[in-house]
């Protein structure tokens, strides 16, 4: 009988030797899943919700907004680096030198994935529970097409709201309010 070849997990380590512009990706459990590039609507939603929450943050020096894909690790051995759309993290967490520049080696407080035409809500959801079980405190799926928000808690709890409805920064961000339909803006 013959021997069942075992596949060889790519390590954080093994990242550094692609080239994220040709081949955009995310390490999902040490296994490279490419990722298609945003298109110009998903970049300004990105844009928008970063600004949002960038300003809200920056007001209450909360911590850092990031955006653009930045890597965090999540897992190690095997790895998993995820890249959601935006991110933030608590000062406290925040490395004492001044930049980082590198991958983040732990999860976002609150991580923000915005469905694209690529993916389905199902898939940014399966990256959400990626999240938290990494140790995000909170998730938020955007869907630009039904414009609603799922957001994701821990331990297993999903609250989708709409349009008309306010989404909270709960505990992660103290007094964040902002009406769902001004995430999309007009």
């Amino acid at each position: 009988m013959a021997e069942a070849k075992t596949k060889e997990l790519m390590t954080i380590e093994d990242l550094r030797q692609i080239s994220e512009d040709e081949h955009p990706g995310e390490l999902v459990r040490g296994e490279w899943v490419e990722v298609s590039r945003p298109t110009f609507q998903h970049g300004r939603l990105t844009n928008r919700i970063g600004r949002i929450l960038g300003n809200f943050v920056e007001e209450h020096g909360l911590g850092e907004v990031v955006s653009g894909d930045p890597g965090f690790v999540l897992e190690r051995r095997p790895d998993t680096l995820r890249s959601p759309d935006v991110a933030f993290v608590s000062k406290e967490r925040i490395p004492s030198e001044s930049t980082i520049d590198d991958w983040f080696e732990g999860a976002p407080d609150l991580a923000v994935e915005i469905v694209s035409k690529s993916q389905t809500a199902h898939d940014a959801g399966l990256k959400a529970l990626d999240y938290l079980k990494a140790g995000t405190k909170m998730v938020w799926v955007i869907d630009p097409q039904s414009r609603t928000v799922a957001v994701y808690t821990p331990p297993n709890k999903i609250q989708i709201l709409r349009e008309n409805e306010t989404l909270e920064g709960g505990e992660v961000l103290p007094g964040f309010q902002c009406k769902v339909s001004n995430l999309f803006g007009s």
